[in-house]
């Protein structure tokens, strides 16, 4: 038996209490500190509100709160697995938020926090499978209409397993490279038919010079990510943060 939909005000209550965790976590002071872990208390916060209604959370919260999430969702490494299986479920998988066969498009909408909030700030993230090889690709949609498309025919490769940062050592999930088409590894032949999508085009201000996301699980289809430019040529720096980001899937 199906389970009641929740009422607009339920709804609202659930986002309410998925802001109020991200922004008070970090003066929670548990009884027992052994059990806590912020990052599952956000996940079964956010899995307690219904897949449609999840992309409520890119309106709820700010950038500041995004940046607290990247912190936030390091946490759960911490976590023992019987705390994952709790929060989690014993069957969950990374995978399960992505494309599982050629010509699947998942799509997922996005919200930027600061440097390029005024541009940049919402958009889309499709994945899909590389109909040969069977590889995680995507591409992003700037929200800014059919002359933004033109612009902006932005790919990039996926990769899920764990990737650290780097300039930091961060520790991410899933981590998506921009690169020149001729580096992509992927033609108008491979993308997925009926969507309309342009070819891969050279990378464009401010994604030009190579850029990776790196992306950190938290909750069922929603991730936080923190971007990072590649350094120049002739650089001995490791990457210059680019900004934080939300994505959560779109049901």
């Amino acid at each position: 038996m199906q389970p009641a939909p929740l009422s607009r005000a339920e709804v609202s209550d659930r986002i309410t209490t998925v802001v109020n965790i991200v922004r008070t976590a970090h003066i929670l002071s548990p009884y027992d500190k052994q059990d806590f872990n912020a990052a599952l208390l956000v996940w079964k916060a956010i899995a307690g509100i219904p897949a449609v209604e999840r992309p409520l959370l890119l309106k709820a919260l700010l950038p500041k709160d995004i940046c607290q999430l990247w912190k936030l969702a390091s946490q759960r490494r911490k976590a023992s697995a019987q705390q994952l299986r709790e929060a989690l479920g014993p069957d969950y998988s990374l995978w399960d938020d992505f494309p599982e066969h050629p010509g699947q498009v998942v799509v997922y909408q996005g919200l930027a926090a600061l440097p390029l909030h005024f541009w940049f700030g919402r958009f889309k993230k499709s994945f899909f499978l590389h109909p040969n090889t069977f590889e995680l690709y995507g591409r992003v949609g700037v929200e800014k209409g059919v002359l933004g498309d033109m612009l902006y025919s932005l790919y990039f490769k996926g990769a899920i397993a764990p990737t650290a940062v780097p300039a930091t050592a961060e520790v991410a999930d899933v981590a998506l490279e921009y690169t020149p088409p001729e580096r992509l590894g992927l033609t108008a032949r491979d993308l997925p038919r009926g969507r309309g999508w342009a070819p891969p085009a050279p990378l464009r201000w401010p994604f030009g010079g190579g850029l990776t996301d790196y992306m950190r699980p938290i909750g069922p289809g929603v991730y936080v990510g923190s971007g990072w430019k590649e350094p120049q040529e002739g650089s001995h720096e490791l990457g210059c943060r680019f900004l934080k980001f939300l994505l959560v899937r779109q049901a």
